[in-house]
């Protein structure tokens, strides 16, 4: 969970990760601005492939909201907007646990 100010959408913000595409080493990740600039949670249990969900709002510049991203293994996938479930479209299938990656957690990149 993150509070978050919507002034950085367009850069592609990590808001927090255990990712590394180029190593394989995909296991969870919640992004901004990636996806029509609105909030997005990524998880792998593979560290290969992934699925994803995208926030259904878009949210407005300059302000300020709190992030939640939900994994609930292999059934749900659900993404959070200041406490709201605010689930747009998922991409891929839900695994059934996270990639144990030895990626480092990464905050705010």
């Amino acid at each position: 969970m993150a509070v978050i100010n919507a002034k950085d959408l367009v850069n592609n913000a990590i808001i927090f990760s255990i990712w590394n595409s180029t190593g394989n080493q995909r296991s969870i990740a919640l992004t901004s601005g990636f996806t029509d600039n609105k909030y997005e949670i990524f998880v792998s249990g593979d560290g290969i492939t992934s699925a994803n969900r995208v926030t259904n709002s878009t949210p407005i510049v300059n302000k300020s909201y709190l992030i939640a991203g939900v994994f609930s293994a292999g059934s749900a996938l659900t993404i959070y907007t200041n406490g709201v479930s605010d689930n747009g479209s998922l991409t891929g299938s839900i695994p059934a646990n996270l990639f144990a990656s030895n990626s480092p957690l990464m905050v705010g990149v």
